[in-house]
């Protein structure tokens, strides 16, 4: 799961010193604990941890679990790692309620086809460079993960102003190795949404549209 780091203390400044001074306590225990220490499995990424100490960012070690990050920009809106995608104004279903059979008005699933993550990926505990954070500030979702110990930087959002635009940016650093690597992609949409009738529009080397 993830943890959020000191912001929330500031809110406590007008409480005694004495509590004062164990919330801060708790934060730095906090920050040891999640891998800051020298004495740590995994080390947080340097440039997460003025953002995890301002609150700003959530940090975890893996993504084991149900509750993970959603990312989205007030029009689309995903779960890290779901074959769900939801759009603003997109509902399905009449607004019957209580007639037994007849599905309530609801927000239209729309098969996510952004959803891909690089497989057999692992994170590697002897660096400062592994971990996922959910950067609250910039509204972004962020992996720092390894693949035949070649790191990879995977991060997803959701376009401020291009509202109907996802993002994902895969940053690959093949600097030290010595022979070319293939970076296996797995894609899953999560198969056919029983809200929509999507067929494909149209198609090419580049892209694929689909009408609904």
């Amino acid at each position: 799961s993830f943890e959020r780091g000191g912001h929330w203390r500031r809110c406590m400044m007008a409480w005694k010193i004495g509590l004062g001074i164990l919330l801060l306590s708790v934060v730095v225990m906090l920050l040891v604990d999640n891998g800051t220490s020298s004495g740590s499995s995994l080390k947080m990424p340097e440039d997460w941890q003025e953002g995890y100490l301002a609150g700003d960012i959530l940090y975890t070690q893996n993504l084991t679990g149900a509750l993970l990050p959603s990312v989205g920009n007030g029009f689309l809106a995903t779960f890290v790692a779901s074959t769900d995608l939801y759009v603003g104004g997109l509902y399905n279903g009449r607004n019957l309620k209580g007639i037994q059979g007849t599905p309530s008005s609801h927000r239209a699933r729309v098969p996510s086809f952004l959803n891909f993550f690089v497989t057999n990926s692992t994170v590697n505990l002897n660096t400062e460079f592994g971990g996922f954070a959910m950067n609250l500030k910039e509204a972004t979702f962020t992996a720092r993960i390894f693949f035949d110990n070649v790191p990879i930087q995977h991060k997803i959002y959701c376009h401020q102003y291009y509202r109907w635009l996802m993002v994902h940016e895969l940053t690959i650093d093949n600097s030290n190795g010595v022979n070319p690597v293939t970076i296996p992609i797995l894609q899953s949409n999560g198969g056919p949404s029983s809200d929509l009738n999507m067929t494909v529009w149209e198609t090419n080397s580049n892209y694929t549209t689909y009408k609904a």
